[in-house]
Formats: C-alpha cells, structure tokens, sequence
C-alpha cells in the first residue's frame, strides 16, 4: 500500500513539473527518457553478466546497473539536450499545462516503472513496503498477479511493455531477434517479486554467477506425463555448483525464479515440478511438485556441485518451429542445445540425471507372462461413446487421450466409438496386469506382498529395460466387478499411481497398469520403488521379455 501511493504521488508530481516547465521542455525530456530508458536496457544484461555478476556484487547486480545506467544515461542526455537546445519557443499557457502534463506523466510512468523494476532486482524481503506484487497461488503451480491495479503494477507493465515493443520496432536489431520482448520477457513480473521470491520469504538469493550453474541436457517428450496433470514436458538437467549457493546452504530457488523461453515468440513457463539429488538416494533424483508458495528446490550444502532437473509443462509454451531455447534462472539467461526427443533419455534423466543405473532379478523372481504384459492400447470391455464419455476425459478421432474419470458404466447403448487409448508418434502402449492371483499381484501372492510391505504405500511399479531405463507408469484402467464400473487415469492422482492407490483391487476386480514405452525397446523388469528413495531400493517383483515393436500410429 505505501509503496503504490508513492508510485502515484511521484507520477503525478512529475507530471505537474513538466507541465509547469512548458510542453518544450516536457517533450524534450520524454525523448531523454526514451533514449536513456533503451540504452539501459540493451546495455543491462551484457554489462550486469560481463561485469557485475560474478563479483561480490551479485546479489545487487541486476538491479543496480539496470537503475544507475538509466540514471547516469539520462543525465548525459539531459545535458547534451539543454546545451543543444538553449532556446525554447513560447506557446500559450493553456497548451503548457495540457499538453506538458500529459507529457510529463509519460515521462513520469516510464522512469517510476523503471526505476521500481530495477529496485525488485535487488535482493530484499519479497515484500516491499506493502507491495507483494506477483505471487504463487497456493493451489497452483504457477505465479499469479495479486494486485492487478496497483499503481506499482501499472507503471511496471507500462514500461516493460513500451519497451518491449520498441525492441520489436523502431528499435529491433538489423540481425536476428535478439530482442528484449522474446528474449527476456516480463522483466516486470520478475522486479516485481517474482526475482525476489526465494526461500524463506527473500533471504535466500535471487541471483547467481555464471559459474553457478551449467546446462547438462534438454529433453523432450510430448507424452511425458507430470505429477501436476497433462502430458508433454520439457526436462532440463543442470549443474548446481557452489558458487550459486546460499549463504549456509546449498542451492536453493522456487518456481518463480526460473523459466523456459522461446526466443522467436518471447513465450515463458514456468516449472511444474523438479528431480534433486539428496542424500541416501544414491544415483537417484527424488522427484517433486512446485505446489503451492512452499516448494523449493535445495541441493545438498555439503556437495561442491549437485544436480538437478526441472520439468516444464509443454503445453504452457507457445513453442516456434526453430527459434532458440532459453533458461533463465535468477536472472541468468542460458541457451539450451537443441532437445533431445528419446522418451529413454529424458526419463533418465528425471530418474537419475542420464546416469545408467544398475538392477537386476535374482533366481527366485517370477516371470510375467505374455498375457499379463503386453502391447494394448484396448478398453478392456469398456463401451464409450463420444456424447456420453465423461467431460473429464479428453479424446481424440476415437482414442482416449487424457483426464480422468471413475463410475464409468459400460453402457448397453454406447455406439463404442471410442476404440481405446492414444499412442503417441514413436510410442506404444504397454499394459502391465496386476490383478489378484497375477504375477505381479502385490496384496495376495506372498513374495510380491512382502515386497510391497517392505517399499512402503508410496511405492510405484515400474519398467525396467534392457539398457537399465526406468518407465514410470502414465495412467491405469481398473474394472470394479462388483459394482460393474471402470475407473480410467490417464493423468497421476493426488497421491500418485502407488500401491495404496492399487489397494481397490486386492479383492476383485480387474487392474490394468499403463505405460508409454518408445519403440524398440525390450522391457526386463517390473519393479517396485519408491520415487522420494533410490532405485537400488527398489524390490524386483518380476522378469519378462517384451520387445515394443513399432505399429501403425493411432488415427
């Protein structure tokens, strides 16, 4: 609140000095600002990494050279303008006061939203003198803005907008598109808080070295389901070296404080959740949401370099056909190398940072049969039809695609025009049956019982491949013989696609366990791991021998 009337009283009272100096004078000034407010910006991020950043001075490196060369930049212009210009013509009073106002409340919008985007740039509490500007929603995995009509966030996005439009315009580079606009896209909501929004309410660091953090790989998968819903992600794994790290602690950075840019289009998102090395998982990361304003990346204080993988939501990014990729973490803007699409790699890579990790079957594992993993992309009985399929789940020319939904009937009158489940392009779909009295039935069969007891309810049945590549599963279909209903998941629930999730079919019914699985592979294992524990902590509850032959893509 006092931060916002200090923005106005401010705007309003630079407008009333140029309005007072004469619209000469006024428009003189504005240019000046223009001008000084340009150069800040192109000079900002070459001059703050080249120079700044990697001294002692980072935590205020950003926002103090973005401000002092706008200060120092419109000062050299004013100057060279009045010595320029000693003269100015005389018009009528009225014309003064209306159109020197006007004039100067531009000025004054355009040099307050700079000025208070370079003050959120420097490291501070996230909250400054009652402006909390943009903040996470708990119930969301992506910053909202809070206070859409405070006069902070007006001169804010007034100023970051003119001049990301200039840098589109007037002002666009003679080569490429290295523009502010698709480059480094709303550097408002980032000096707004966003920067500031680290561990602790602000005490962690909001920016960090060069030398803080590397790019190990990027990843893609169109079909890579998240924990927060929807399917597609981006995986990027990086380094984490000391130099980033907090004062006492190691590296540590919320949701807010890193973004995937698309540099053709100057599209951003957010990560939805992150993997981290932590101590006892061995080679595993333990993989995360970023729900709520209460989740943090953190890596191990004790190690000089650690890694990490944050994953994007696709679907969130307006993705050009060949425009370059950008990480920007606390301020710091990395290309990325081109993505690589092996849905292997990128599950890797979320697992255990691309490193190979080493299982295997002892003698007395069971073997799965062919009849309970297979390549299936059916209903299992189900009769949809398009008009009566539940809102919640989402289709595709007849295949199912996505959501959720339980208390599905199977209908005597449903035309059936919904065949089965989407595979995507490269892909096919894997069924893993773990009913009761199956080979891989985790309440019933003694062994496989055990096994589950001793991985805990939060544990997960996973694939396993001839190469050590973990799958995870991405949806299950359960048919309730008693009630005669299906259950169909084509997204994670709350609680994940665990073995407390499974409990609903120990007795009865028929479960169905479902897996995107590349073409060409040769799955080995079914194992049951925790996902928060290493994988060499998992219990191997079953062997099989299934190649995923390529086939005709879903239509």
């Amino acid at each position: 609140m006092i931060l916002s009337v200090i923005t106005l009283l401010v705007v309003l009272l630079i407008a009333y000095w140029w309005g007072n100096a004469g619209v000469f004078d006024a428009l003189l000034h504005l240019l000046c600002v223009v001008v000084a407010g340009a150069l800040a910006v192109a000079l900002w991020e070459p001059v703050t990494v080249g120079f700044m950043l990697d001294g002692g001075f980072g935590e205020y490196a950003w926002g103090v050279t973005l401000g002092g060369m706008f200060v120092l930049l419109l000062l050299i212009c004013r100057l060279i303008v009045d010595a320029a210009c000693p003269f100015r013509p005389k018009v009528s009073r009225m014309l003064d006061w209306s159109v020197g106002s006007l004039l100067g409340l531009c000025s004054g919008v355009l040099t307050m939203g700079l000025v208070l985007i370079s003050i959120g740039h420097i490291a501070s509490t996230r909250e400054l003198l009652g402006y909390q500007g943009w903040m996470r929603d708990p119930g969301s995995d992506a910053p909202k803005q809070s206070e859409s009509g405070a006069p902070a966030t007006l001169v804010m996005n007034a100023a970051a907008g003119f001049y990301g439009w200039l840098s589109d315009a007037s002002l666009a580079p003679i080569v490429g598109n290295a523009s502010l606009a698709r480059w480094r896209p709303d550097i408002a909501a980032d000096g707004g808080s966003l920067l500031r929004d680290s561990i602790e309410g602000g005490k962690g660091r909001l920016s960090t070295p060069s030398n803080g953090v590397s790019i190990v790989s990027a990843h893609y998968d169109p079909s890579f389901a998240l924990k927060s819903g929807g399917s597609g992600a981006y995986a990027v794994l990086v380094s984490l070296k000391r130099p980033g790290y907090d004062k006492g602690a190691g590296f540590t950075m919320s949701a807010s404080q890193a973004r995937l840019i698309d540099g053709n289009t100057g599209s951003s998102v957010f990560p939805a959740e992150f993997a981290q090395a932590e101590q006892g998982a061995g080679d595993s990361l333990v993989r995360y949401r970023f729900s709520g304003d209460g989740s943090y990346l953190g890596s191990t204080a004790s190690s000089e370099e650690s890694l990490a993988c944050l994953l994007f939501p696709a679907t969130g990014l307006k993705r050009s056909k060949d425009g370059p990729l950008f990480l920007q973490i606390k301020g710091l803007r990395i290309q990325l190398p081109t993505p690589k699409t092996d849905a292997a790699e990128m599950a890797r890579a979320v697992s255990s940072g691309g490193k190979q990790v080493q299982i295997a079957a002892d003698a007395d594992t069971p073997v799965v049969p062919a009849s309970e993993l297979r390549l299936d992309t059916g209903l299992q009985g189900a009769m949809i039809d398009r008009n009566g399929m539940p809102g919640s789940l989402t289709e595709d020319n007849g295949k199912l695609t996505g959501g959720a939904a339980t208390h599905i009937t199977r209908g005597q009158n449903a035309k059936g025009d919904v065949r089965g489940f989407f595979e995507p392009n490269g892909q096919r779909m894997v069924m893993l049956k773990c009913s009761r009295d199956t080979a891989v039935d985790l309440f019933n069969v003694n062994r496989t019982r055990k096994d589950a007891e001793k991985v805990g309810m939060n544990g997960e049945p996973v694939l396993v491949d001839d190469k050590n590549n973990i799958y995870a599963p991405c949806g299950y279909l359960w048919k309730d013989d008693v009630k005669n209903e299906y259950e169909i998941y084509l997204e994670p629930p709350e609680e994940g696609f665990t073995i407390n999730r499974f409990r609903r079919a120990a007795n009865s019914g028929e479960l169905q366990i479902m897996y995107r699985i590349p073409n060409g592979v040769t799955i080995k294992l079914v194992v049951l791991r925790d996902p928060n524990k290493s994988i060499g902590e998992g219990r191997v509850v079953g062997s099989a021998n299934l190649t995923v032959e390529a086939g005709a893509p879903s239509r």
